[in-house]
């Protein structure tokens, strides 16, 4: 396919949205937005089907013997599980679905056991669900617990010797309506509860009921033959707290607690304390220091140690086999829009581990995957020019591996616009960030529409180029779509965006839908002091869902 031209002016922005709708989903409230646009016909261009047919990896499993990866690819919406070479990557390979057939009344997935010698189960029995352990030998499966209340969240001790499981967690759905917006549009909130874990012995006796923080928890993980840790945020979202907690019934022992006088605001992306292969370790996320960190803390509870420091925000880490090594991903001091991934190595104790970067330049690579014997790395990489693909490098250093091309052939080749950096002045005087899109050869002496896209929700932001998560990576795609055709393209990170620090993070503590809002608006006052805007004819995409709620808070301009 040759390389398409691009319009160096648009159509009239005539009157903008052709129809809304409202839409309850899978327990979710969206809010469907299609816009008009005249395209003269014979001009050779993106289409959309083209950026429908853009697939997208998820989920890289390496195979027992590290010489290939399973991963998921979805293409608009049909999920598959493939294969593909790790050393001399081909076309990956269908893997027919080994969940397909009778499941045999079994409700969660089989749990093996440390020492490779027993699966554990979960099956529904009359009256209740049922535990079942069966020996990978042959030898007959017996039932270790049952509840009346669904099972879940099956964990071994690291001994084989006990299961940790967990009864009775549900979702209670609150819908609620607003009166600003009539009834036309439900706002879906769920409240978890986590209900009770229990740890059954597999050489019979009764579960004992493990005592944990009110309120309910993250999911636990063992840290010895007897004790388990879990992180728990408080009632008033002012503290984080890891516990350990006993597997005997004895009491919670608070071991790290991490304060915060706005909220804790840290949702997941390495929050949850990991514990090392080897046990010694216990690894886990903060940011006390004012970004995202790592920080490791010995297996018996002992105090803390920072391993990641800087101005960037340290996300997704994951322990190398052996437990000497952390591999995760973060963004840079000058580019936030770029992650690398990186390696910390503990050197035999944190308070002398060092970092080694892996990848460099322009991208987001993410979600590092060790291989089974630690010397190889897989990730997933984007960038301005290409979307998400799966690679693989030497958990050293050297030259990636590409493994996967997820675009369509017909989109090999095009040019896409790649964003660039920019600052604008806020309300109160702060500094928003924005990532500017030019269509190429913009004619500057001619006035363009302009559209400001507004990203859903604020624990989220922008990249530089395409998005890492799929439903953000086809909103980069429609970016380059809008900028063909003539429009430019503002994204906003507005406060309350992550990726710039704990403090930008929380400056929405007490305000959401105030200044994060004006900061998204803000977004077109700054498009139409650039002299090739047409202050007549933008508009603002919003997909902030907080922002669904406040009515028409962009009165004047062309939505």
């Amino acid at each position: 396919m040759s390389k398409p031209s691009c319009r160096t002016h648009a159509p009239e922005f005539k009157a903008k949205v052709a129809l809304a709708a409202s839409a309850k989903l899978a327990g979710t409230s969206w809010l469907f937005v299609f816009l008009l646009f005249a395209v003269p016909a014979g001009a050779q261009r993106l289409t959309i089907p083209a950026v429908v047919g853009i697939k997208y990896p998820s989920a890289w499993r390496w195979s027992p013997d590290g010489q290939s990866l399973t991963f998921t690819w979805d293409s608009g919406g049909v999920y598959g599980r493939y294969r593909v070479n790790a050393e001399e990557p081909g076309t990956p390979t269908l893997v027919p679905d080994a969940r397909a057939g009778e499941s045999g009344g079994r409700v969660d997935g089989a749990a093996p056991s440390p020492d490779g010698r027993c699966l554990a189960g979960v099956e529904r029995r009359a009256g209740g669900f049922e535990i079942v352990v069966t020996p990978r030998d042959g030898g007959a499966k017996r039932s270790v617990a049952s509840a009346p209340e669904n099972i879940g969240g099956l964990r071994w001790s690291p001994d084989s010797r006990r299961l940790a499981y967990t009864v009775g967690a549900h979702t209670v759905p609150h819908d609620t309506t607003f009166p600003e917006v009539g009834d036309k549009l439900i706002f879906a909130r769920s409240e978890f509860v986590p209900g009770q874990l229990y740890v059954a012995p597999l050489a019979g006796g009764a579960p004992v009921a493990v005592q944990g923080p009110s309120g309910g928890y993250g999911a636990p993980s063992w840290v010895n033959a007897t004790t388990l840790v879990v992180s728990h945020v408080a009632r008033d979202f002012k503290s984080r707290t890891i516990y350990f907690l006993d597997a005997n019934g004895g009491p919670a022992r608070a071991v790290h607690v991490d304060h915060d006088d706005k909220f804790w605001s840290m949702i997941d992306r390495g929050a949850t304390p990991q514990v090392s292969p080897d046990g010694k370790w216990i690894l886990f996320a903060s940011d006390t220091s004012g970004w995202d960190q790592l920080y490791v803390m010995p297996a018996d509870g002992g105090p803390a140690v920072q391993v990641t420091r800087g101005a960037f925000d340290s996300w997704r880490p994951v322990w190398s086999h052996d437990g000497d090594r952390i591999a995760f991903d973060a963004n840079e001091p000058d580019r936030p829009g770029d992650r690398q991934i990186g390696v910390v190595d503990l050197h035999g104790s944190p308070a002398h581990a060092t970092v080694a970067w892996l990848t460099h330049g322009r991208g987001t690579n993410i979600d590092a995957v060790w291989s089974p014997d630690d010397r190889r790395i897989a990730y997933q990489h984007a960038d301005a020019q290409h979307s998400p693909d799966i690679y693989v490098v030497a958990s050293t250093g050297g030259t990636p591996l590409r493994l996967t091309h997820s675009m369509p052939a017909s989109m090999h080749g095009y040019d896409f616009v790649e964003p660039k950096l920019i600052h604008y002045p806020a309300a109160d005087g702060k500094s928003v960030p924005a990532w500017l899109f030019l269509p190429h050869h913009l004619d500057t002496s001619r006035k363009h529409p302009a559209i400001v896209w507004i990203h859903p929700d604020g624990v989220n932001q922008n990249y530089d180029g395409w998005h890492p998560d799929r439903r953000e990576g086809v909103y980069y795609s429609f970016h380059q779509y809008l900028l063909q055709e003539g429009y430019i393209v503002i994204a906003p990170d507005y406060r309350g965006s992550i990726g710039y620090s704990r403090d930008w993070r929380e400056a929405v503590y007490h305000d959401v839908g105030g200044q994060d809002a004006t900061d998204a608006r803000l977004a077109g006052a700054y498009l139409k002091t650039l002299p090739y805007v047409d202050p007549q004819r933008t508009a603002h995409l919003d997909l902030m869902e907080a922002e669904l709620a406040r009515g028409p808070w962009f009165a004047g301009d062309a939505f």
